[in-house]
């Protein structure tokens, strides 16, 4: 990611990861020195319960759904605030968060979404929000962030150099970056199933030809146009 906008969110995310990592494109198939993902999960198992498994008990399923989402927030919230100033040792970081996204629950990833969407929420939160569901191989995770990645930019009024508008307007084109960055590297991994790669290409292709916004549909363009070449 070039430019101010993919900075804004770089900035913010490595304070809380190694420096040797490159913060918007640590997705779990380029993560060769990422501790092993039963290690994660391990990690992580008293923190998020697991999708319900018995879909006929309707009252049972509607309350572990509210529990995820309650945990969900909670973390966000809690972690967001982190951001800043990273009191966490990097590498225990990393291995929380890679647990958090890997047993996301279609409810909880419902509710991070809701929160890319909503500006009202401090910026953290969403940057956080994005980087998990960019983490994570479940493909209701993926949709969410493809669904934000394609939604409209808010309207902050007139962007003029330097101004606030200005700022927060990169802030979200930064954000939708994120699910660019999460497509094309579906796409190249060769661990994926060919659907999913092909799927996932598709998607970009769908990005640098229908995003509502020009500055979006460039850098997929762009990213697309490397994708291909390196084929």
């Amino acid at each position: 990611m070039a430019g101010i906008a993919g900075l804004i969110v770089a900035i913010l995310i490595s304070q809380f990861l190694a420096p040797d990592l490159d913060p918007l494109s640590v997705h779990p198939a380029r993560r060769t020195s990422m501790p092993s993902e039963s290690t994660a999960e391990q990690k992580q198992d008293s923190m998020i319960s697991s999708a319900p498994t018995d879909a006929g008990e309707a009252s049972a399923t509607t309350q572990v759904e509210s529990e995820d989402v309650v945990k969900i927030e909670t973390f966000i919230t809690t972690e967001a605030k982190n951001l800043d100033i990273a009191k966490s040792p990097a590498r225990e970081k990393q291995i929380e968060l890679l647990a958090m996204a890997r047993q996301l629950t279609q409810a909880q990833s419902n509710r991070i979404r809701d929160v890319l969407q909503n500006v009202k929420r401090p910026v953290n939160e969403r940057i956080l929000g994005a980087y998990v569901l960019s983490l994570s191989h479940q493909e209701f995770a993926q949709n969410s962030l493809v669904e934000f990645g394609n939604s409209e930019l808010p309207d902050f009024g007139p962007v003029t150099v330097h101004s606030e508008s200005e700022i927060r307007r990169n802030q979200e084109v930064a954000l939708r970056f994120m699910a660019v960055d999460r497509l094309a590297e579906l796409a190249r991994d060769p661990s994926q199933t060919e659907p999913v790669r092909n799927s996932s290409l598709e998607k970009l292709k769908d990005f640098a030809a229908k995003n509502p916004t020009e500055q979006i549909r460039r850098y997929a363009q762009s990213t697309l146009d490397e994708l291909l070449k390196s084929k």
